[in-house]
């Protein structure tokens, strides 16, 4: 395992990470941060005001318009077009404490479709148990929901714990976009606290844990249900079924951070020998059992039928 490659090969992260570096490079940095005046132009050449909202800049940095510039070019909002999302409006707001949060939305519409809550900062306390990060900056993301309001709830898409609509199916692209803000602001890399263990696994094939044993026990987790979809995995823990077999009780998941890390002393953590014994162990002598059954959260999860995206396609990360 090497901090943050994955050990499978996913041809699709890896073809929007080839093209977003492109769309990256030809970016003009100062548009990003340019405000009104920047907005296009109609035939009359009159602005287009497309009703975003902002009273700060996002990170210190990217201007409202400059995000839109941005998902425009790299066919995110295109993305959310195709889905039925015709006029995606956005919004940024700097909340009291400091954090900053980013809103995509329909018009007339009082359902959220992405909201990003992040800031820049060193590592947390938690995680200074493990690394000294020192002065180091981190792109935290406290909190990301991506949903699709116009989606319906089926047994191929089903709820996810903690869900109200089937997710946008846009989360490489997600991912992707928070890697290139690291780069964009010279960042050590990406903090992330998975909620829920589908949270987790989805990140996995990025993200490490600064943990050393949390990154073998999820690796031990997802080895011993990989033939089981992550819906399934994911109602499971929800209603106790995952089953810690030292124990044979219940796995309980409690959330730690994991990092998608881009440079400095948190690449070199993640590669040492000590991380990676460390989590090799706890992923030997770690071994569960999923119960068999259909999940039932009010939306069907029907047995032997994959869910779209929700599968578990995560293997060891531990070699």
């Amino acid at each position: 395992m090497s901090g943050g490659m994955p050990d499978e090969f996913d041809l699709k992260l890896s073809i929007i990470e080839q093209y977003y570096q492109r769309v990256f490079k030809h970016l003009d940095p100062n548009r990003l941060q340019h405000h009104r005046e920047d907005w296009p132009v109609d035939e009359t050449n009159q602005q287009i005001d497309p009703g975003d909202e902002s009273d700060s800049t996002f990170l210190d940095y990217y201007s409202v318009e400059g995000l839109r510039l941005a998902l425009e070019e790299y066919g995110f909002l295109a993305e959310l077009r195709a889905k039925g999302i015709s006029n995606p409006r956005l919004s940024l707001h700097r909340h009291k404490e400091g954090y900053d949060i980013f809103r995509i939305h329909r018009a007339s519409s009082p359902h959220l479709i992405v909201e990003l809550v992040a800031q820049q900062g060193p590592l947390s306390i938690e995680a200074g148990k493990f690394i000294d990060g020192g002065d180091r900056r981190f792109l935290n993301v406290r909190w990301l929901r991506m949903q699709n309001p116009l989606s319906k709830p089926s047994p191929k898409r089903p709820l996810l714990p903690g869900q109200d609509f089937p997710g946008l199916g846009l989360g490489r692209e997600m991912m992707v976009l928070l890697q290139l803000i690291c780069a964009r602001l010279n960042l050590d890399g990406v903090i992330e606290l998975p909620e829920r263990i589908h949270n987790a696994a989805m990140y996995f094939k990025r993200f490490c844990f600064v943990d050393p044993e949390m990154q073998g026990i999820l690796t031990a987790i997802l080895r011993d249900t990989r033939d089981r979809k992550l819906a399934d995995l994911s109602w499971g823990i929800e209603l106790g079924l995952l089953i810690d077999q030292a124990t044979s009780k219940p796995y309980r998941w409690i959330a730690k951070e994991q990092v998608l890390p881009r440079i400095g002393p948190i690449c070199e953590y993640f590669n040492s020998s000590e991380y990676k014994e460390k989590a090799r162990a706890a992923m030997e002598q770690n071994h569960f059992q999923l119960k068999t059954g259909d999940f039932a959260n009010g939306q069907a999860i029907v047995a032997g039928q994959k869910t779209e995206d929700a599968d578990n396609p995560f293997p060891s990360r531990i070699k």
